[in-house]
């Protein structure tokens, strides 16, 4: 990741993550078990909460560009996203900010990267 980023420490517990399954109504076995696999969305939802506490309250994360996935995340397992100051651009009269998104788990000992993406928000108002 290119230019000053910073770290938060996150963690889903397994209670957050079958509430949100029950929440959403997905029951793909891949979500369910001792094996499962954290929602998408649910990480999403993580991510913007750091972005929130990065940018301040009121930050809005309008779109997601992009988000891929190497490696499965699980319930209670601790990951780290890392985020890009952004970069300001100007729409319709509107200041946004690209940022760039990392995520790292630790697999076998080592940190490893587990997914990546661009955001796009609104940060609050000055």
């Amino acid at each position: 990741m290119n230019g000053a980023f910073s770290i938060e420490e996150v963690i889903v517990t397994r209670g957050e993550h079958m509430g949100f399954t029950n929440w959403s109504g997905d029951l793909n076995p891949l979500h369910l078990g001792e094996e499962a696999i954290l929602h998408g969305a649910l990480i999403n939802g993580k991510v913007s909460s750091c972005c929130w506490k990065k940018f301040g309250d009121g930050t809005k994360v309008t779109s997601i560009k992009e988000m891929n996935f190497f490696r499965p995340i699980r319930p209670d397992q601790p990951f780290r996203v890392l985020l890009s100051d952004g970069v300001p651009f100007i729409q319709h009269g509107i200041l946004y900010l690209q940022v760039d998104v990392e995520i790292l788990v630790q697999y076998q000992g080592r940190e490893k990267l587990t997914c990546s993406g661009t955001l796009v928000l609104i940060p609050p108002a000055k």
